[in-house]
């Protein structure tokens, strides 16, 4: 596959995924931060905030990729957009 983003993933439905130990596809496409943003902004979508499941259970979203660049980043990742 030549990337660590093309690993499949570890857990389906919360549970260990052991089809993801044979090493065949489909291999999904593992999106960095940097990688998403970059695909919005070039669809015309302002990014207003981003984070993750922990910045949200916190009760806030950090406004850019830079400044979550030094948080944890746990669950999925949400981007908060306008057009």
């Amino acid at each position: 596959m030549g990337t660590i983003q093309y690993i499949p993933g570890q857990k389906l439905g919360g549970k260990p995924n052991w089809l993801s130990l044979l090493d065949r596809g489909p291999y999904p496409y593992w999106y960095q931060v940097e990688e998403a943003e970059q695909i919005l902004k070039k669809v015309g979508f302002q990014v207003v905030a981003v984070g993750s499941g922990y910045q949200i259970k916190q009760g806030r979203m950090p406004e850019s990729i830079e400044t979550l660049a030094n948080e944890r980043l746990q669950g999925m990742l949400y981007f908060v957009c306008k057009k």
